[in-house]
């Protein structure tokens, strides 16, 4: 069995003067204005995308012509976000506009009929969807259909053969961070450009959508924090409106309600609810939408409870003490990244989650997710014994059935003697009285662009007395320290180590997380979001200060 060691590291020792400043400074932010204030001069020229003014003539060419437009959507929130961006666009320029997206987690064109494409399209846009079709796309251009990708991933020269490739991977773009609806917007802007309109204007918040939601850099990437910090201060989609129901906008947002509620549609194969949500301007069918989406949602994680249920009884079956890795078969292969997810936080250990492929049956296919490991993903393609292609702690994996016992034993052998670490890093250490509206507001704006580069603010509390404990919906636990209310989502565990068995004493506990200001009836509140927490011991009641 693993044993995790945990590091809590604070990049600020010291406070020496101005909280804010010393928390930036320690983030390596040396512009705070700029930072906080992202310039429109952030954006990189236009025209330094690969095809971009080819792409933009067809486009215009067939607005002018009466052309029949398709849209092919992908199935994430970054190629939702881009594939509305570039509907809501043209549909403004032209109702000859249709969006199509696949169903459940396929990809690009293979999901889609091409002879229906053919019958039904003069110019096809593919956002986010896969630059290197070249086969789907050399029979679409043999039949007249001309193609336009907008996109991210890595293309094929082959392809550039039959599409119009606009993409921030070519042409040397500064910005390799720049996501398919961050590809997607700059187009419509382009377009808007041209012709002396501004309808791209109201589309940054889509963009930023998918630019968290993918996992873009907004730390170091200007252009990103821009569109970013232009669609936060200006969310127009009533479609994400109704998600959020009146709570912030930003990046936790995204994060944590927005993206996990269109990605249970396209897990789940409702993927035209997505679509239907961020593209209708009707506010009655808004609330319909999201209130179909979010029983989705719990269904999607009733789902996942019984997968996880089922899995830990294979992983008990294998658990040994020489396992560096747990692992496990699932029936449907769309959840099993968040399969993974729990187990390898529950187990503290890297997991892989697998299902049968019903195209390719020689292999397995699923996800990996690490604990522990700064990357388990070149671990697994070091061994090769199998394709792990992704981030360095989440990615899909590609196994041959015949090696599946191979690589756990190969894995339990590479990693015997690696040392599992965990560092949990914050901002700084405070004490409850240091703990003010003004700052927490100040905070919370340092917040407001936050994701790959540049996590929240997280700030560590330690010595907490433990007041008014209580579990709510049976699964969140909360209490207060002072004027703070202290949240653990999701974790009704940590309830039962709160609670004291000893009459006359009272529990204290250390907690990493991030602090918000909450308001319910009418009164604020402070809290802090749990990340991390440790150092519980009990105390008398006698000797509390």
């Amino acid at each position: 069995m693993v044993k995790i060691q945990k590091q809590w590291n604070v990049l600020n020792k010291s406070i020496k003067g101005n909280i804010i400043e010393t928390i930036l400074k320690g983030r390596g932010i040396k512009d705070t204005s700029h930072f906080l204030n992202p310039r429109s001069e952030d954006m990189i020229d236009f025209e330094l995308l690969s095809n971009i003014r080819a792409a933009r003539n067809t486009v215009l060419d067939g607005i002018k012509y009466g052309k029949r437009f398709t849209v092919l959507w992908d199935s994430d929130l970054d190629g939702n976000a881009g594939g509305a961006i570039t509907t809501l666009h043209l549909l403004n320029y032209t109702n000859q506009v249709n969006p199509i997206i696949n169903q459940g987690k396929i990809h690009g064109l293979s999901g889609q009929n091409g002879e229906d494409l053919i019958a039904t399209t003069d110019i096809l846009i593919a956002v986010d969807s896969l630059s290197n079709e070249h086969e789907h796309y050399k029979t679409l251009s043999d039949n007249g259909v001309k193609i336009i990708c907008l996109d991210h991933h890595p293309s094929s020269l082959e392809s550039q053969k039959y599409a119009t490739v606009v993409n921030s991977q070519l042409n040397d773009y500064p910005n390799k961070m720049l996501s398919g609806s961050g590809v997607a917007l700059k187009f419509a802007l382009y377009i808007d450009q041209y012709t002396g309109e501004e309808f791209a204007e109201d589309l940054y918040d889509l963009a930023a959508c998918g630019l968290i939601a993918d996992m873009m850099d907004i730390k170091d990437s200007w252009e990103n924090r821009y569109i970013c910090w232009r669609g936060m201060n200006s969310l127009k989609n009533i479609g994400i409106q109704e998600i959020l129901n009146n709570y912030r906008f930003d990046g936790q947002a995204i994060s944590y309600s927005i993206a996990p509620a269109i990605n249970a549609c396209n897990r789940t194969s409702n993927n035209e609810l997505a679509m239907k949500l961020l593209l209708t301007q009707d506010k009655r069918e808004v609330k319909s939408l999201v209130k179909q989406i979010k029983e989705i949602k719990k269904q999607q994680d009733v789902l996942v409870d019984e997968n996880v249920n089922d899995v830990e009884f294979q992983i008990r079956n294998n658990l040994t003490e020489q396992s560096r890795v747990i692992s496990g078969f699932v029936n449907d292969g769309g959840f099993s990244g968040l399969i993974a997810n729990k187990l390898a936080s529950k187990y503290q250990m890297p997991c892989i989650i697998l299902h049968e492929n019903e195209e390719e049956t020689e292999v397995y296919k699923g996800s990996m997710r690490s604990y522990g490991l700064e990357n388990f993903r070149d671990v697994l393609n070091q061994t090769k014994l199998c394709k792990a292609l992704g981030h360095e702690g989440a990615a899909g994996v590609i196994i041959p059935k015949e090696n599946w016992s191979k690589l756990i034993q190969k894995i339990n052998e590479v990693l015997a003697d690696v040392e599992f670490k965990v560092t949990v890093e914050a901002d700084i250490e405070l004490n409850v009285k240091d703990i003010a509206f003004d700052l927490v507001q100040k905070i919370q704006q340092l917040n407001l662009i936050t994701g790959t580069g540049f996590k929240n603010i997280q700030v560590i509390l330690k010595n907490c007395p433990v007041d008014k404990l209580t579990l709510m919906q049976s699964k969140h636990t909360k209490f207060e320290n002072g004027s703070v209310e202290i949240i653990h989502w999701n974790n009704p565990r940590l309830f039962e180590e709160l609670q004291c068995d000893t009459k006359g004493t009272y529990k204290t506990i250390d907690v990493c997380g991030s602090l918000s200001i909450s308001e319910f009836a009418g009164k604020e509140k402070i809290n802090l979001i749990v990340s991390e927490y440790g150092n519980i011991t009990e105390e008398l009641d006698f000797l509390r200060e």
